[in-house]
Order: C-alpha cells, then structure tokens, then sequence
C-alpha cells in the first residue's frame, strides 16, 4: 500500500513540474513579445526569465541543474528574436 502512495505522489509531483513548465513556456512568450515590440530592453528580459526559472528552483519545481539549460534555451530565442 505505501508503494502505491509514494508512486501517486511522484506522478501528482511529475504532473505540477508539467505544469508549472507549461507557465513557464507561456511567460517566455510574454516575455518575448514584450522585447519584440520595444516595451522592455535585452537586459530586462533576460532578467525577468532568469527569475521566473530561479522562483520554480526556490519552489523546488526546477532542479538547479536544469536552471542553466532553459535559461541558455531561453535566452537563444530571445536572441533569435532580435534577428527577426
């Protein structure tokens, strides 16, 4: 029985990292299209992406490892967002 729990809690945990992944990828839109139209600079959105990933490590939704992957992810469409 105490199996089954620690397995419903793992897919409940693998479901909000989903879902707060999901905000994520919506934010970085946001936060893309505001760069794009001029409203913040590179520096600004680079920080507000960099916090948003910080926040899900402070939550422990993000391991610190994966941190610097989707900020380097995050911050390579930004920069193909300038080209365009």
């Amino acid at each position: 029985m105490v199996y089954y729990i620690t397995i419903i809690n793992q897919l409940n945990k693998k479901s909000m990292e989903v879902e707060e992944m999901r905000k994520y990828v919506d934010f970085e839109k946001m936060t893309i299209a505001k760069y794009n139209r001029g409203l913040i600079n590179f520096e600004q959105a680079e920080s507000y992406l960099y916090g948003y990933l910080k926040c899900l490590v402070d939550m422990q939704e993000l391991d610190r490892e994966r941190l610097g992957e989707e900020f380097t992810i995050s911050v390579n469409k930004l920069l193909k967002s300038t080209v365009n």
